[in-house]
């Protein structure tokens, strides 16, 4: 990255995060709109990329940066896209845990990274004698809560004020989507 400021706000903008968060919306915007056609079969596309993607990854074919971040998020955002829309349609049902921690993910991608870095110096001294499976279970563990903690005061009381807010305007089907409402 550069530091000339007027490429600052570009960086940002284009940041591979943004784009993955972009992704993610487009995601949440097309499962509450329309039924997407084979779902399953996006499902499985998304999760054999997202798995290859790794691998290719951890085997050097891919450098880590920039592509392998987008990789990596196009292959979640097809996983997501394909899962969502085969449970909305009951083909898969993944139970109230999923739902939970669904409700969770935003406030755990927020807070994952601080919970990290406070949880980890604390945890990996070595007068503890942790091994780097409890360090890592524990810093999942302190991160879910957290997340449980901003999902529960503010992001659902945020959801039930946008809710009573009104309704969402009508929507249209387009070329190769059938309207959910349908």
């Amino acid at each position: 990255m550069s530091n000339h400021p007027g490429t600052t706000a570009a960086w940002f903008i284009a940041s591979p995060y943004n784009l993955l968060f972009f992704l993610g919306i487009g995601v949440g915007w097309i499962t509450t709109r329309w039924r997407v056609p084979g779902a399953i079969g996006i499902a499985a596309l998304g999760i054999a990329g997202f798995c290859f993607s790794g691998y290719a990854e951890n085997a050097g074919w891919v450098r880590n940066g920039t592509p392998s971040t987008l990789l990596f998020g196009l292959c979640s955002a097809l996983a997501l896209l394909g899962l969502v829309s085969a449970e909305a349609r009951s083909r898969l049902d993944f139970g109230r845990t999923a739902t939970v921690m669904g409700d969770l993910s935003y406030p755990l991608y927020l807070v994952h990274g601080a919970v990290g870095a406070v949880a980890m110096p604390l945890l990996c001294r070595p007068d503890l004698g942790l091994s780097d499976w409890a360090v890592m279970i524990l810093c999942v563990g302190a991160a879910v809560a957290a997340a449980s903690v901003i999902h529960s005061l503010f992001e659902r009381p945020v959801q039930a004020l946008l809710r009573a807010a009104g309704p969402r305007r009508p929507t249209r089907a387009t070329a190769g989507l059938e309207c959910a409402s349908d």
